[in-house]
């Protein structure tokens, strides 16, 4: 990524799944096949949004142990809302 900063130093990614913090998570098998079978979403006018809602989403799942699916639900909500004020 040109000019911005990535969540993770190729150093941080290496290991961190099997930390016995990170197994213990709940439900963090979901999130680690989310990671490895994602694809990359395409640079649209509305995409800071879109990633800012998700990061928020992640944050709150796994730094304040939110419920995962209210979460993504409260970032979809974001996203529509993005979205929708992009084409009106």
């Amino acid at each position: 990524m040109l000019g911005g900063a990535a969540p993770f130093t190729l150093a941080r990614k290496s290991g961190w799944r099997d930390h016995p913090t990170v197994r213990a998570f709940p439900d963090v098998d979901e999130i680690i096949k989310a990671t490895d079978n994602g694809i990359f979403l395409p640079r649209t006018l509305v995409f800071n949004g879109l990633a800012d809602a998700m990061h928020r989403a992640v944050q709150k799942i796994m730094l304040n142990n939110a419920d995962i699916k209210a979460s993504l639900d409260d970032a979809a909500v974001e996203v529509d809302r993005a979205t929708a004020s992009y084409k009106g």
